[in-house]
């Protein structure tokens, strides 16, 4: 390899005016295809495409949910004045055809004739059966109770609605409400805050996730139909657009920023350090030039390239420079082209582990990161061919070159102090991994000021407390989206369990069935004799025989007819509920945004959704965020660590030396925990991923270390490590500047963690080889992780108290044995008291068990493997219990299976079980429980012998409580 470099270095000086010709049309090219790209800030780019998180943005997409435009409008006298305006705004709105769906009165200014119209309604929302609850005498009286404190269009809403069969309706529109949370003034038929100082129109725009370049066109039209304003009043736009344009501002504000910011420190480090060689500045050219050329070989393969990536172009840059430092340090003297060789291994070896994590990071199928793998592989790969075989050119070896003389003090570091960091590393890391930020914010750059609009927006329209999340489902047709909303509603989350708005009118195709079971002759015939029958009792009570006659007239008129036009205050609600766009309709629900509610429903629409429904909430995108990335996190950076591993033993052959190598990386981890927990800094997804290149690039100052101390001879680069770490550092530093959330947290962690690499580097690794204690290092360090994680080494059988610990663990008998118990079921805020008799076999694991309510109700019954529900438990619960039969075995039939490990505590004990089962021994009680790090499975605990269990399901969310009456062992025979 290293005569391979000789030989091109010796062509390219050969042939400089073609190597110089090549480089300069390849950049032209390059530059030329950048005008063809698009460049986009959506936020979906930085989740993977699978699970969740690609349905759920493929389904705000399909939805344009993310497009919904409120246009509020403040004045300082009463908005009543500027009615006219907004009416002949809303009009010239409705006229653009990016816009649809423009509400600003949504209904009519008779408020009573709206709701007496609600009768024509019932032919089409209910089945004829709603007849059978209608009674002539109760109607009567409540109608006489009522004349006696008329209201204004009392009597008219009397006559009309005499059986109260449009309650549900109205009950569905106070839900509606009660979730929106929002403040109305309600003498007004427009939306309108209760002082009547503000206004809104409410539209929906047809525009794509991250197409910033429509919002500027969208809004560009919007400021035309307003202008000019009328005196005294002001509007603003809140949008999912804005959210859109602000992150691509903020984005090229960043990106612009960092790039000027470390190219302005690039240039000082090496005016500085090289004393004004301005030969130098070829060095940090090289990278800029790698970078524009590997966005242009990135057209040819991405129609849009993510703003986030361009934004960490100056960390790549910072990264690359490293390359052409090393370089310049090697070639001088007759012996230029040799010793630049011998860089050939360790320069190809530190940009493949670099170019290694960022594939790693392409591996979790997030797009933005496979963009980031092909742009930072392209520029760290063409960068070091650049640097090693063209740089030279640059470069006069028969010239002295302008030295590099640091002064590095010889500090004396304890082996010791490593270890110590471990211990305090992990503590901390628990205490980052408790405070992270996952939430979709995390990610969000959108600027300060758009957030403050939203903020008093909120303030001044909505309830405070009130978090509402919205259930969203698409299909070809309104009708096919609403229908697949409600079978996911009614029948998978059980509205009586969760507190869920649906658009108040069912689909049409159900509208027409129902009609249609209306109009036959024996509902006729009902109706007529209902009517003959309040007739009569009104006439008894002294009402006139037609009093209600517009009910029934009504009624009739309603069922002839085909019309399906609804009242205006439920056209107004409907429109924005559900709605056609593009070929596609959609649907939405309202629901709590709560934990609870997002927990249960997302697993439901990832069975039951089809890839066509999805919740979208705060709530919801932040479980998404901690599983969909957590989880792609938790199995990547291992991988990367064991992958530079490999990487560093397959050049270096000594396991001793690999081991050194990696104490960067194992110190600027460490590090890191430690200042973040100090600081108070929240860990985010960006800074968790940003751990995963760290990896990569933290050991490449333990290769350059190690290859410096195996060859001191040929290398000499100390100096080098240095100011390749100050423009790494001045590149990712530059990125704190930034005000995006996920650029500010990867240049804390890039910018905080090379520089704890490079000190390791300079400092601890050349300690540790001289000392020849890397070895006992990593085996200290290897037992310290093995001490945390299996709570001690100490083996249960070594224990001096192990019989006592096992007579302990066991609770309940091995052998077959039936029980008795008084027990308390709370799911969520409901409780079901019964009585609990089971059969247990521990040796088979076979349960046979049955609840009673003090009623005598059958609860459950459990034979074998089946559960069967009886009728005093809801169906919501029923599905909610699912796991029911495997919490009693939890509770009853758990075994030991030889635990690993007991850890002395100061006031119990703790044993590690194979199965995942921490045991807590108490003096008074005994705690079993299984954790899937960070987030709890179950626990359980047994006070007084055995005879009070607390059992909590917590990804169920409920708890068992028992009491237990009787125990009695059975003979292997009964």
């Amino acid at each position: 390899m290293k005569r391979l470099t000789e030989q091109l270095i010796a062509f390219a000086a050969g042939n400089r005016t073609k190597v110089f010709a090549a480089l300069l049309l390849l950049g032209l090219l390059a530059g030329l295809s950048l005008f063809r790209i698009k460049f986009t800030n959506d936020v979906s780019q930085l989740f993977p495409d699978s699970r969740d998180a690609g349905t759920t943005f493929r389904v705000l997409n399909e939805t344009r949910l993310g497009n919904t435009v409120q246009l509020e409008f403040i004045v300082s006298d009463a908005i009543e004045k500027h009615e006219k305006y907004l009416d002949a705004v809303s009009k010239k709105l409705d006229r653009l055809p990016e816009v649809k769906n423009v509400v600003f009165r949504y209904r009519a200014h008779d408020l009573f004739q709206e709701l007496t119209a609600l009768t024509a309604l019932i032919p089409r929302f209910y089945s004829p059966e709603v007849l059978d609850r209608c009674e002539a005498e109760p109607a009567v009286k409540k109608a006489l109770k009522q004349l006696a404190f008329p209201i204004p269009g009392g009597v008219r809403m009397l006559r009309n609605q005499p059986f109260g069969l449009e309650q549900n309706i109205l009950t569905d529109l106070r839900k509606l409400d009660d979730l929106t949370g929002m403040r109305l003034a309600s003498g007004l038929p427009y939306f309108a805050t209760p002082d009547k100082h503000r206004a809104m129109i409410v539209f929906n725009a047809d525009l794509q996730i991250g197409d910033a370049d429509s919002v500027r066109k969208l809004i560009g039209k919007l400021h035309r139909i307003l202008e000019p304003l009328p005196a005294g009043m002001q509007f603003r736009i809140l949008s999912g657009a804005m959210h859109t344009l602000g992150n691509e501002e903020v984005l090229k504000r960043d990106a612009m920023l960092s790039c000027t910011v470390s190219l302005a420190l690039f240039l000082l480090i090496f005016l500085i350090f090289y004393r004004r060689d301005w030969r130098t500045l070829w060095i940090p050219a090289i990278p800029l030039y790698a970078s524009l050329f590997s966005l242009g070989i990135m057209t040819l393969f991405f129609r849009e390239i993510c703003l986030y990536v361009v934004g960490l172009g100056s960390c790549i840059t910072g990264l690359a420079i490293d390359q052409g430092i090393h370089v310049y340090a090697a070639y001088h003297g007759p012996d230029a082209e040799r010793r630049t060789a011998a860089l050939t291994e360790p320069m190809m070896l530190s940009a493949a582990t670099s170019i290694l994590v960022f594939v790693f990071l392409a591996l979790t199928g997030i797009r933005a990161y496979v963009q980031l793998a092909a742009f930072a592989g392209l520029s760290l790969a063409s960068s070091c061919m650049i640097a090693l075989i063209v740089l030279p050119l640059f470069l006069n070896r028969e010239k002295q070159m302008a030295e590099l003389k640091l002064a590095f003090p010889t500090w004396k570091i304890s082996p010791v102090l490593p270890l110590l960091l471990f211990p305090a590393a992990v503590f901390c890391g628990m205490l980052l991994l408790k405070n992270a930020n996952f939430t979709l914010e995390s990610l969000d750059g959108t600027p300060r000021e758009i957030r403050m609009q939203e903020q008093d927006f909120n303030a001044a329209w909505r309830t405070p407390g009130i978090r509402t999340a919205l259930l969203a489902a698409f299909g070809k047709t309104p009708d096919e989206a609403q229908t697949r909303l409600l079978k996911i509603t009614n029948e998978r989350l059980q509205c009586n369990l969760f507190n869920i708005a649906l658009p108040p009118v069912p689909p049409a195709s159900r509208q027409k069935q129902n009609l249609e079971k209306w109009r036959t002759p024996e509902i006729a015939k009902k109706i007529d004799r209902l009517e003959k029958q309040i007739r009569e009792t009104g006439k008894k009570h002294g009402l006139p025989e037609n009093f209600f006659s517009p009910f029934f007239n009504q009624l009739r008129k309603s069922i002839g007819s085909d019309d399906l036009t609804l009242p205006p205050m439920l056209e107004s609600i409907v429109r924005k509920m559900v709605w056609e766009h593009n070929g596609t309709a959609s649907a939405i629900a309202l629901v709590r945004d709560d934990e609870t509610s997002a927990r249960f429903i997302r697993p439901i629409l990832r069975k039951h959704g089809d890839g066509h429904c999805a919740l979208l909430s705060k709530e919801g995108f932040k479980q998404m965020i901690r599983e969909d990335l957590g989880g792609r996190f938790l199995w990547i950076l291992p991988l990367s660590v064991l992958s530079a591993l490999a990487l560093a033993y397959g050049v270096f052959r000594r396991f001793s030396d690999v081991l050194l190598a990696m104490i960067p990386v194992y110190v600027s981890f460490c590090g890191l925990f430690i200042l973040g927990a100090l600081t108070g800094f929240r860990a985010t997804p960006a800074g968790a991923f940003a751990l995963i290149l760290l990896t990569g690039l933290a050991i490449d100052y333990g290769i350059y270390a190690v290859s410096q101390l195996r060859n001191p001879n040929e290398i000499s680069i100390r100096e080098s490590i240095f100011l390749s770490a100050a423009t790494t550092v001045a590149g990712a530093g530059a990125l704190v500047l930034s005000k995006h959330p996920a650029l500010f947290g990867t240049g804390i962690v890039l910018s905080v963690g090379i520089t704890l690499a490079c000190l390791s580097g300079l400092y601890l690794v050349p300690m540790l080889k001289r000392n020849g204690k890397p070895g006992r290092l990593l085996s200290a360090v290897l037992f310290l992780f093995l001490l945390t994680g299996c709570t001690s080494g100490i083996p249960l059988e070594e224990y001096s108290e192990a019989q006592s610990l096992k007579e302990k663990m066991r609770i309940y008998p091995e052998t077959p044995f039936q029980i008795q118990a008084n027990a308390i079921l709370e799911v969520q805020d409901r409780k079901f008291t019964f009585l609990l008799a089971a059969e247990l076999n521990p040796a088979t694991g076979t349960i046979k068990a049955a609840g009673v309510s003090g009623a005598g109700t059958l609860l459950f019954r459990i034979n074998g493997r089946d559960c069967i529900w009886g009728s005093g438990i809801p169906e919501n619960a029923q599905k909610l219990l699912a796991s029911f039969r495997e919490d009693l075995c939890r509770i009853f039939l758990l075994k030991d299976r030889n635990p690993l490990a007991v850890k002395q505590k100061a006031e119990y004990i703790v044993l590690s079980s194979q199965n995942g089962v921490k045991w807590e021994i108490h003096p008074d009680r005994t705690i079993r429980k299984e954790t899937s790090f960070p987030i709890r499975k179950w626990t359980g605990e047994y006070r007084d012998s055995g005879r009070t269990v607390l059992y909590c399901n917590h990804r169920g969310n409920y708890t068992i409580r028992l009491r237990i009456i009787q125990l009695t062992e059975k003979s292997k025979n009964d």
